[in-house]
């Protein structure tokens, strides 16, 4: 498009950022592509000076505008982009931009947002599986069923990548999929999550219950406004994960950096405010499954905060029989080793010099 300059996410500056605004709905998603959490397009007029910029989300198609473009530019990339999909364009009612928009919007209509829920609160006290289902964590198994999957496989490129970047839960009666939620893009220290119900199963509370596994719960880590690091904790649970929680104890299913933050130490700040915070939960102990082979990197993050084998190993090709654990790439080592390390005895050693826990 004449007079636009498509820019990949690392080439954001500060300048371009500070073009959108943070309190615009579904701003969680604009700012995760220009983060590059989530695929998408960015589109400005000057990579130095830029007076506006355009981001489209890869997922839904949402457009979002920043800094001031002419409508005539506006018009031009609505133009382009309806070629290959519809797009959409998340305003407030008295935003100047919808005076930029083309006449005769295909549709025109309302979308809520809910982004304040209070902390330690339980909003639904009482939720309980319903009889005769399960919660299970989404593994490849389930991901391939979940009524979103190409919605998120469009934001992270493949299953295998949407897997090790968010995590959800569906709730299921024997093999049927009725209901799940799947947290995937996160900014501006926001996550958001993604609810869908069957329609032969709505009206019946399946996708509260899919939301609220009410003792997981998860840290983000952030350099200066920008998501880099996320760790999801569940409840240890009996059974090789689909049994009873076992008071006291936590399952690490994942700690996961952003690839161009490796070595810089931010895994073990994350991992150190998983063992705080598990502390502050009553927790005495802390599991995990951690790949046998290839895996030196993590191994050694372990080791340091004192995790130890348990002398537990499994086939990575049975992961769809453990919903807790993430499942396996073709690529990885067939082997998994369960570890495991006391809070107290992490929370007593003392940690080298200059090291300090993410806040």
């Amino acid at each position: 498009m004449k007079g636009t300059i498509p820019i990949p996410a690392h080439q954001v500056s500060p300048s371009l950022r500070a073009l959108f605004d943070m309190n615009q709905l579904l701003a969680i998603r604009c700012f995760a592509v220009l983060d590059g959490a989530i695929r998408g397009q960015i589109w400005t007029d000057d990579l130095a000076q830029p007076t506006w910029g355009a981001v489209e989300e890869a997922a839904f198609g949402t457009l979002f505008l920043g800094g001031r473009p002419e409508a005539s530019l506006v018009h031009q990339l609505v133009a382009e982009l309806r070629q290959e999909r519809d797009v959409a364009l998340a305003l407030w009612p008295d935003h100047c931009y919808n005076q930029l928009l083309p006449p005769a919007l295909d549709f025109d209509g309302w979308e809520l947002e809910f982004t304040d829920r209070l902390q330690g609160v339980d909003p639904v006290p009482d939720l309980s599986v319903p009889g005769g289902c399960a919660l299970r964590a989404i593994d490849a198994a389930w991901f391939a069923r979940c009524r979103y999957r190409d919605y998120y496989t469009a934001y992270f490129g493949s299953a295998e990548e949407t897997l090790a970047r968010g995590f959800g839960f569906c709730l299921v009666r024997g093999q049927e999929l009725l209901s799940e939620a799947f947290a995937a893009d996160a900014a501006l220290g926001m996550i958001e999550i993604g609810t869908i119900t069957g329609e032969a199963y709505r009206g019946r509370g399946y996708q509260d219950a899919a939301l609220d596994d009410a003792s997981s719960w998860f840290l983000i880590g952030h350099d200066v406004g920008e998501a880099i690091a996320i760790a999801l904790i569940h409840p240890f649970r009996a059974r090789g994960g689909s049994g009873h929680a076992i008071p006291g104890t936590w399952f690490l299913s994942l700690i996961y950096v952003l690839a161009d933050r490796w070595g810089t130490g931010i895994g073990g700040m994350m991992l150190d405010a998983v063992i705080d915070e598990a502390n502050r939960r009553g927790c005495h102990q802390i599991y995990l499954w951690t790949h046998e082979c290839q895996n030196e990197r993590a191994h050694r993050l372990y080791r340091s905060r004192g995790f130890a084998r348990t002398g537990r190993t499994i086939c990575a090709r049975s992961l769809s029989t453990l919903p807790v654990v993430p499942p396996a790439r073709s690529s990885l080592p067939p082997d998994l080793v369960h570890c495991c390390v006391s809070v107290s005895q992490v929370r007593n050693r003392t940690r080298p010099a200059g090291e300090k826990v993410l806040g």
